[in-house]
């Protein structure tokens, strides 16, 4: 987990407050009040109070209260109050406490002060442990209506009679090679060895992006963004990517949008959280 303060005139994260904690998605809550407690009370004392906590989904965002069932992760903060939680640690009102979803804060933060500067309608993908997403219009999340999907998130699509995460993950992509080669990989090691030249790493990060690509291509022809904007740990491989992902995408309008990794890596998250904030 990471905590940092934001330079709210120019939204930039300050580098000598920056801090990791260790955070167990199976923890308790109490683990997790308790993680986040010591990362907010341990930063320098801000010039402005309010603070912006990105988390992923299921969450009641505008109450501070988990929702997470059947999720894998965080499920001990099933219906727990957090803001409550935080409040009682760090002393500040309710008001001061503000959540939005993890892929929102990327999209957000890359929109404010990253690659998305120069552009109004925004789509974000975070590609990880999932895949989560932003519709972006001006700084404001899109999140119902016939131009996007349900809910704005792109994990709910099917694409050839499965989820899209059962085709485009890091379990995903590491059951595919696993079931492959017999080999127990993770997404770094499997690109590592695709760049050499192994046909298997090669042929599944490829299909893997393919159907990225197809199952978004719906929207981002709806939505009609500018750019596209990925960011996540799986980025790291978007070398072998980005060819694969803009096939699945189609031909449909390529010249009115572009496809580009977030700049602010980490930070996007923590700059989008704290606009949410200010804002």
């Amino acid at each position: 987990m990471a905590a940092a303060l934001v330079e709210p005139e120019h939204m930039t994260v300050i580098s000598t407050s920056r801090m990791r904690h260790d955070l167990d998605p199976h923890g308790t809550a109490k683990d997790f009040l308790d993680t986040l407690c010591r990362a907010l009370v341990q930063l320098p004392e801000p010039r402005d109070e309010r603070v912006g906590i990105a988390i992923p989904g299921p969450f009641d965002y505008e109450h501070g209260i988990g929702l997470f069932r059947d999720v894998a992760k965080f499920e001990a903060l099933h219906k727990v109050d957090v803001r409550s939680g935080l409040r009682a640690c760090i002393g500040r009102g309710a008001d001061h406490i503000r959540f939005l979803n993890d892929a929102d804060a990327f999209g957000l933060g890359e929109w404010v002060s990253g690659v998305g500067v120069d552009h109004d309608r925004i789509v974000g993908l975070t590609l990880g442990t999932g895949v989560g997403s932003v519709f972006l219009n001006g700084g404001t999340w899109v999140i119902e209506g016939p131009t996007v999907p349900p809910e704005g998130r792109v994990d709910l699509l099917e694409i050839e009679g499965h989820r899209l995460e059962e085709s485009f993950s890091r379990r995903a992509i590491r059951r595919s090679y696993r079931q492959t080669t017999g080999r127990d990989l993770d997404v770094k090691e499997i690109a590592a060895i695709a760049r050499t030249g192994d046909e298997a790493a090669l042929e599944i990060l490829h299909g893997a992006a393919r159907l990225l690509g197809a199952a978004v291509a719906p929207f981002v022809e709806t939505f009609a963004p500018t750019l596209i904007v990925v960011g996540g740990s799986i980025t790291g491989a978007w070398d072998l990517l980005s060819a694969s992902f803009r096939i699945g995408l189609g031909s449909k309008s390529t010249s009115s949008w572009e496809i580009r990794v977030g700049a602010l890596g980490n930070d996007a998250p923590l700059v989008g959280a704290a606009y949410h904030a200010l804002n």
